[in-house]
Parts: C-alpha cells; structure tokens; sequence
C-alpha cells in the first residue's frame, strides 16, 4: 500500500504556490520550485502503525528543503 502527502509546489524566491497535480518545474519569476509535504499526516501514520518503525519512507525529489531550513516546519 502506498500513501502520499505531497502538498503543493512553492517557489522558495516569491513565495507563489502551485498545484501539485500538474507538472511543474520553475516558476513564473523563474525560480525553480519545492515541493512542501504534509509531514504531520506522516507523523501520524508512524503514530497509528500504518508505517511500521521498520520501514521507510520514499521522497521523490530534486530540490531540498535543507537548502532553507527556516521553511521546514518541526
């Protein structure tokens, strides 16, 4: 079984959001985007044992939120 909480698109420059169901790759001020997840939905599938503590999750992505630390939601 698979699950996703795959957000939006967001340009980290200005801000805008996209929607994540079409393909996407730069903004309009030509800034690539992010992809923003819903973690507390992850959190609680840990929480609920739908995700088992040996298993893993997968993100499928090219850009990082490392990149701006003060974007990411703890």
């Amino acid at each position: 079984m698979t699950a996703t909480y795959l957000l939006d698109l967001e340009c980290p420059r200005c801000e805008t959001r996209y929607d994540a169901s079409r393909p996407r790759n730069l903004c309009a001020c030509g800034s690539p985007l992010l992809a923003r997840y819903d973690l507390a939905a992850a959190r609680a599938l840990r929480a609920s044992g739908w995700l088992g503590e040996d298993e893993e999750a997968v993100v499928l992505n090219t850009g990082t939120g490392l990149k701006y630390p003060d974007n990411v939601e703890t």
